[in-house]
This record gives structure tokens, C-alpha cells and sequence, in this order.
């Protein structure tokens, strides 16, 4: 029978009454393979993506395609969102294997779970190419039949090409002698240097971003252009960065009637996105738009952060004070049909022949379209409009109004832990920035859900919740990492106690749970849990930062605050096994970078006791690295607070506090002073 039907996961749902008899991930589905002698099938996916979707109604909804698979598999449904360990083990599989990767991932594997084939998308019928899927399973069968013994060798290959993608890159001991060159992490001094070479090279100087088509935000390496670029004298790597915001937020990756961004854009000139909506790149892309407003001044980022903050209030935000995880790319099975415009549509509704002119000379659109005899609304440059015309904005809220009465993309409502973390902390930095209590409040209320609710009676984290209902998934060191680091942020928006007790029993939950003192690494999964597959490492800054990454960051802004030198020497080891390979490709490892640079520059404490005054208007003018903002809190807390006087700014660095601050312009000096802003008018950037 399909088990589906007892899953809480939105995707695993929608296949719960397929044909196939779909398993759940787990050591029961392997048993029963071993008992009738048959591989696994195991096919990996997530609610948003709409070939995953394609892929469910062509075979798994076909009852032909169904009988062979029960026939000749054991079947088993993974949503990659809740199993982002498992996804990650096979993922690694399919490029060993073909040199690519994506979703739906399809999996063929020994009873035992080890794969010996894989592949992504099928379709129902040969083309282009590619087999059909009844062909593909119709081989596997075969094979399985005839030649099993090869099958058995394959996966033994393919489990050795995946060892050697996992294993941690040579170590270097911590008792080693540093290089001249080196800091105390093993990091070459002149990385930052090397890693502006790369951009350099990488960069796409036409079109803005990294790369050629399809094009994702890389919102890591924007912020690392961001960060360099903020205190150097030469604006060449800056230009970098604010251009790839330009283009991301006047191009379509970027909703321009409901706000957010879509998940990637399959063009080098970020004209056409795919349509899902992430809880993560909302996450991610707001810190970068608040950098780039911080660093210049220009409303145009402001407007982006707070059409983003809208976006993910009205259409992720639970009553429970959760979020969820993603919107899907189809509606009604159309890719996209909720936001693009046809010309008409837009002449019908506006109903007024120069505005209609404007909506579309601004949105660039036409009859013909740039997307299946439709529009998706763009700039038609880098250089936005701004401030945008008022009449544009009132088409805008009736654009908005009818958008809202068309067919909506389904929701995928689980709340995951990593990316509610993950939203807590961008929400905490534009709060304390930009001092919205609006946005703080938001911030303190996911933050309450969290504790409430994705920790079990015994106080295991959990993956995800919905509905009240715990996944059965544990939470990844990921999750944990970015736990800590939204914790660590809403002590500082706050002050209250109870968010810095949270983020110190998360470290060490991380710590006893993930830390491996063999390889001085986290492991993606828990060392308490008994897995069905290898437990790997998660080091690789990806679309989002590897656990790795998260977790020396996050711990070395902890340490910080409370001053606790295991935090720092936990967040030391953490960065240190890697340095060799982050040396060789400092691209692949921003977050470890941004770390590291707390290891090396420091970071800078800044206590605004009471978070009022002018003092709080240079934190809305400029971006300042590294730096620590507490607005408030107990003395007993963390040694920051102690003998702290309201009226007063206090900066700290390096181990020592400079004499307090009694107005603005000698808060400003001491900033300028320690080499932490630039000096100059944003006018000049």
C-alpha cells in the first residue's frame, strides 16, 4: 500500500494517491527489498519544483508505469527538504555518475540503500535523448535478473566515487607550525585579495551576477563583494556586488507586483525565472540589500527589503508564527500562470491608454511576450527607476489586487528548522539597522515558534513541523548552526535573556550531537542517530552556507558576547581542517571566509544602551563588518553590558573598549578612526 498518506510533508502528500505503493524513508522499506530480493527506487524531490511535478503525472500517476515499479522495486518517496542528508549522499551519486545533478533525483539502489545507478528527470516517452522511464526501469530489472553481480560491483564503485566527493580535504594539524603567510584558522592573510581575482574572473560584466545562464543570486559571494569592498580603496569588487543587485532586483528573478524573489533564472540576463518561491533565498538575498542600501544610500534597496518583508508576511507567514517553506513554480500545472501578463490583460485592467503606455514601457511589455506568448515584468536595464513614479505604483496595487483573484501556486506549509532560523536572522539584522519594531516583533515571534515547537518532550531538535505535527526527521547540523545564530541575533535585537541562554545550549547541543573530533568537521546528521547511509560531511558553501560555515560564524559572534573561549576554539576547528582547499577555491567557501575574517580582523562590540538616540542613525547609514550591536540587556549576561550608561555608545574591539561615545559625530570618528566604515559620502560610492 502507499504509506504516504502518513507523512506531514506537503510534497509526500500530493503523492499519496499515486499507484505506486510509495514507502517512507526508512530501515522498514530496506527490510522488505532484502525480503523479496528486488532493489530500491527511491525518487527525491520537493513541493515547488516543477519537474518533480511533471515527472508525478506522467509516470507516477500512470497506473502502467505504477505496476512495473511495485512489480519490480521497492518504491520510496524522499522530500528532499526533510531529508536534506539523504538527499545530499545520493545527490553526490548522480554526479559522480553523470557529472550532474538536480530534481526529481531517481535513484536505483541494493537493498541495503547503496545506489548503483542514478538519474534525474525521465519522461513518459522517449525524447531528446533521454530514455523513457519504462525503458530505464525496465533495464534495471533486467539487469537486476541477468546481471546482479555487476550491479553489486557498480555500487561498490559508485560507493568509492562518493567517499572520495565526501572525504575531508587533507587536514592540517592544529599543532602544526603556521606559515608566515597564515593565520591561526591555516588561511593564507591574502585570501581576500586572491578571492577578488576569482570574482574578477568570474563575474558577468554585461548582465550583472556570476556565470552564464541559468544564473542563481550567489547571494554569498555578492556579500563577500559587498564586505571587501566596504573598507577598500578601490571600488572595482564593490561595483561587483551592487551591480548583481541591480540586475537581480530589475530583472525576473525579482516579483515585481508581489515582492520576493524567484528561486533562479534560466537566462544570463535574468529575464525568465523559474517560478518557485524559497523561504531560504528570501533569507539569504534580504542581509545583501540591506549591505548594499547600508554602503550606499540608495532607497531603490530599501524598497527591495521591504517588498521582500512583505511578501514573506503575507504569503509564508503562519498563523503559528512559523513560515513556510516555499511557494510552488506551477499553478494549475502552468509554470508561472499566477505572475506573468499577457498585453491584454494589462489593457483591460488598467483601462487607460497612457497609463498602459507607461505599465508597459517601465515592465517591458509586449504582445508577443518574452515568456510562452506572455510576460514576466522586468526593467529593462540594470539602472532602476527611482524613486518609482507614483503612477506606476498605483498600477502596481491593481496589479497586485488581480494577481491576488487568479489561481494561486500551492504552499508548501511545513516550517523547517534551518530556513526559519535562517529568515529570524535577516529579519534581526534589517530590525536592528534599520530600527523597524514592526519587523522586531515579526522576528521574536518565529523565534518564540521555534522553541515551542520543533523540539520534542525530550528535547531533540526536529527537522520540520505542520500543523502541530512533528516530522520524524531529526535536525541536521545545519539546522543547528543557524539556530544558534539566530538566537545569538535576537539577544542582540533585545536584550532578553532567554534568547542567549537558547543560543549557548544550541552550541553545545551542536557540539555533543555533530562534532566529529576525528575530522574536527560537523556531520550533516546527528552521531546519535542510527542512519540507513553515510553520514557525511557538510563543508561546501552551496546556494545556502554549509553547516560548517554557519556554525564557525555563528559561534565566534556567540563567543563574543559571552566571552567564552570554547566557543572560539570549537569555531577554530571547525575552519581549520579546510584550509588547504579554501586557499585552492576560496569561491566555493564565502561564509568560511566571512568567518575566518572574524578570526583574523576581530569583530567590533557596539552596546547603544536602550537602542535610542542618534547613535542608532549610524547604524542605518553605514555597513559596519564584523560587528556586534547590542541594544540592550542584562549586565550579568555578557561582560559587553557591564556599567553601561544610557546617552552613551561604547565600542569595543580587540579585546579593549574605547572611552564612551557622548554624541554621534565622536560615535561616527571612533568608527572611521578604527578602519571600520568608509569615509567617505555615499554620494562618492
Amino acid at each position: 500500500m502507499n504509506q504516504l498518506h502518513l507523512a506531514i510533508s506537503p510534497y509526500l502528500l500530493q503523492h499519496a494517491d499515486n499507484p505506486v505503493e510509495w514507502h517512507l524513508w526508512g530501515q522498514e522499506a530496506l527490510l522488505e527489498a532484502e525480503e523479496r530480493d528486488v532493489p530500491v527506487l527511491i525518487s527525491i524531490g520537493y513541493s515547488a519544483c516543477h519537474w518533480c511535478h511533471v515527472m508525478a503525472h506522467e509516470s507516477f500517476e500512470d497506473h502502467g508505469t505504477a505496476n512495473l515499479m511495485n512489480q519490480y522495486f521497492v518504491n520510496i518517496k524522499i522530500d528532499r527538504e526533510e531529508y536534506p542528508q539523504v538527499d545530499a549522499l545520493y545527490m553526490e551519486a548522480a554526479l559522480a555518475m553523470n557529472g550532474h545533478g538536480g530534481w526529481p533525483l531517481t535513484i536505483f539502489a541494493l537493498p541495503d540503500g547503496s545506489p548503483f545507478y542514478a538519474g534525474t528527470y525521465y519522461p513518459n516517452r522517449p525524447r531528446g535523448g533521454m530514455p523513457s522511464f519504462i525503458q530505464v526501469i525496465g533495464a534495471i530489472h533486467s539487469a537486476w535478473e541477468n546481471k546482479k553481480e555487476e550491479l553489486f560491483k557498480e555500487a561498490r564503485v559508485l560507493g568509492e566515487a562518493i567517499a572520495r566527493r565526501t572525504q575531508i580535504p587533507e587536514m592540517l594539524s592544529l599543532n602544526s607550525e603556521l606559515g608566515a603567510q597564515e593565520s591561526e584558522t591555516g588561511i593564507k592573510d591574502d585570501i581576500y585579495k586572491t578571492l577578488s581575482n576569482r570574482f574578477a574572473s568570474q563575474v558577468d560584466s554585461t548582465y550583472g551576477g556570476f556565470g552564464n545562464g541559468p544564473k542563481f543570486p550567489m547571494a554569498l559571494q555578492v556579500e563577500l563583494c559587498l564586505r571587501i569592498g566596504s573598507t577598500s580603496a578601490d571600488s572595482t569588487v564593490l561595483n561587483f556586488g551592487l551591480h548583481a543587485l541591480d540586475a537581480m532586483s530589475s530583472g525576473g528573478l525579482f516579483d515585481h507586483i508581489n515582492g520576493g524573489f524567484f528561486r533562479y533564472c534560466v537566462d544570463e540576463t535574468w529575464s525568465v525565472p523559474h517560478f518557485e518561491k524559497m523561504l531560504y533565498d528570501q533569507a539569504m538575498l534580504l542581509p545583501i540589500y540591506l549591505h548594499g542600501y547600508l554602503l550606499t544610500g540608495q532607497e531603490k534597496y530599501l524598497y527591495v527589503i521591504e517588498e521582500t518583508i512583505s511578501f514573506v508576511t503575507e504569503k509564508l507567514f503562519l498563523e503559528s508564527g512559523g513560515i513556510a517553506a516555499s511557494l510552488d513554480a506551477d499553478t494549475n500545472g502552468v509554470e508561472g500562470a499566477t505572475y506573468t501578463w499577457r498585453e491584454d490583460e494589462v489593457k483591460v485592467l488598467l483601462n487607460d491608454p497612457d497609463l498602459i503606455s507607461l505599465v508597459c514601457q517601465f515592465w517591458s511589455i509586449s504582445k508577443k511576450g518574452n515568456f510562452e506568448k506572455t510576460n514576466v515584468l522586468r526593467r529593462p536595464n540594470t539602472d532602476p527607476l527611482f524613486p518609482i513614479p507614483e503612477e506606476i505604483l498605483l498600477a502596481k496595487d491593481k496589479m497586485k489586487a488581480a494577481v491576488s483573484q487568479r489561481p494561486q501556486p500551492g504552499i508548501d506549509d511545513k516550517s523547517i528548522l534551518e530556513w526559519n532560523a535562517m529568515w529570524i536572522s535577516a529579519l534581526c539584522q534589517c530590525s536592528i539597522s534599520l530600527g523597524n519594531k514592526t519587523w522586531s516583533d515579526l522576528a521574536c515571534k518565529t523565534g518564540k515558534f521555534v522553541l515551542d515547537n520543533l523540539r520534542d518532550k525530550s528535547g531533540k531538535w526536529l527537522r520540520a513541523t505542520r500543523g502541530g505535527t512533528l516530522s520524524q526527521a531529526v535536525a541536521t547540523s545545519a539546522d543547528i548552526a543557524w539556530l544558534i545564530d539566530a538566537m545569538t541575533r535576537l539577544y542582540e535585537l533585545t536584550g532578553e535573556d532567554l534568547w542567549l541562554d537558547e543560543a549557548l545550549k544550541a552550541s553545545k547541543y551542536l557540539e555533543v550531537n555533530y562534532f566529529d573530533p576525528v575530522s574536527n568537521s560537523l556531520k550533516l546528521a546527528s552521531l546519535a542517530e542510527a542512519l540507513l547511509v553515510e553520514n557525511v560531511n557538510d563543508y561546501f558553501d552551496n546556494v545556502t552556507p554549509s553547516a560548517n560555515s554557519t556554525a564557525s560564524s555563528a559561534l565566534l559572534r556567540l563567543h563574543q558576547i559571552t566571552g567564552k573561549l570554547e566557543l572560539r576554539e570549537l569555531a577554530v576547528k571547525l575552519i581549520r581542517p579546510y584550509s588547504q582547499i579554501v586557499n585552492e577555491s576560496p569561491s566555493a567557501f564565502c561564509q568560511l571566509l566571512i568567518a575566518n575574517d572574524l578570526t583574523t580582523n576581530g569583530s567590533i562590540e557596539i552596546v547603544i544602551p536602550g537602542g535610542e538616540g542618534n547613535f542608532t542613525q549610524v547604524l542605518k547609514e553605514f555597513l559596519i563588518p564584523n560587528a556586534i550591536i547590542l541594544l540592550g540587556g542584562d549586565a550579568k549576561s555578557t561582560p559587553l553590558l557591564t556599567e553601561r550608561v544610557p546617552g552613551f555608545a561604547y565600542i569595543c574591539h580587540d579585546g579593549t573598549c574605547d572611552l564612551p561615545a557622548g554624541d554621534e559625530e565622536s560615535f561616527l570618528s571612533q568608527l572611521i578612526a578604527l578602519g571600520r566604515i568608509k569615509a567617505v559620502p555615499r554620494a562618492q560610492i
